[in-house]
């Protein structure tokens, strides 16, 4: 599964060339894919500093979703579209005009709605795996405090993931269980920062943050015995 995650269609600097390069590598893999928030830049009259963040938009938000459901489409029609949460980014007119763009979006594709987020249920062969997804809200300079809460309030969640903040990365956390045989043994979870597709933005250099890479994380369930992987380098760019 891939998850596409602050991808800013229709931002200044919104990488088109990354972002169709990740879809074409998806569908040649038919990889499943999860629509984690901000898909769209969805710059509108309200908020604080409108003027601003409308000359930073390349086209209106109505153009946005449409450009964004044509890319995607192909995967929705192959039942590939595991989910669709909702960033700040849609929060906007959903705040300012009661208009979920993402509740539009998942109708559109005729794909589940998570709203803030939720647990998410994945089966590849006789395995089943768990996850906690969320769009994410904190920017704090530490990526994984987040990630920590999530742990928290999901505690069935074998992986944890959220977006926002723009960093591609993942680690491994360790606990302990009591195992079926009564045992106790040591349990792996992931923890997961979903990327972007925005490149170094005006307001990031203005507010010297770090530039990054930008791309998504691939998660490798295998259907056989259970086990899953987190690759961050497959679909990642500079």
């Amino acid at each position: 599964m891939v998850i596409l995650s602050d991808v800013h269609v229709g931002a200044e600097h919104h990488d088109e060339k990354a972002f169709d390069e990740a879809l074409a590598w998806c569908a040649d893999q038919d990889a499943a894919i999860f629509l984690n928030g901000d898909l769209i830049e969805n710059a509108i009259v309200g908020g604080k500093a409108p003027g601003e963040m409308i000359l930073e938009q390349t086209s209106s938000p109505a153009a946005q979703v449409k450009e964004f459901c044509a890319k995607i489409q192909r995967f929705a029609k192959k039942g590939r579209i595991v989910g669709v949460t909702r960033g700040n980014h849609e929060a906007r007119s959903r705040r300012e005009a009661m208009l979920d763009l993402c509740e539009l979006i998942a109708a559109h594709l005729d794909v589940p709605y998570l709203r803030i987020g939720g647990y998410v249920r994945l089966a590849t062969g006789n395995q089943v795996y768990t996850g906690g997804i969320q769009h994410g809200k904190s920017g704090a300079q530490n990526i994984w405090l987040e990630l920590d809460k999530l742990v928290r309030i999901y505690p069935e969640a074998e992986f944890v993931a959220c977006g926002h903040n723009h960093a591609l990365a993942a680690k491994e956390v360790y606990g302990l269980c009591i195992g079926p045989d009564g045992r106790e043994r040591v349990t792996t979870r992931w923890q997961i920062r979903t990327g972007t597709y925005l490149g170094y933005a005006d307001y990031a250099r203005e507010a010297a943050l770090q530039p990054g890479k930008v791309g998504s994380p691939v998660l490798r369930f295998d259907g056989k015995k259970h086990h899953m992987s987190v690759d961050v380098s497959t679909l990642s760019w500079l």
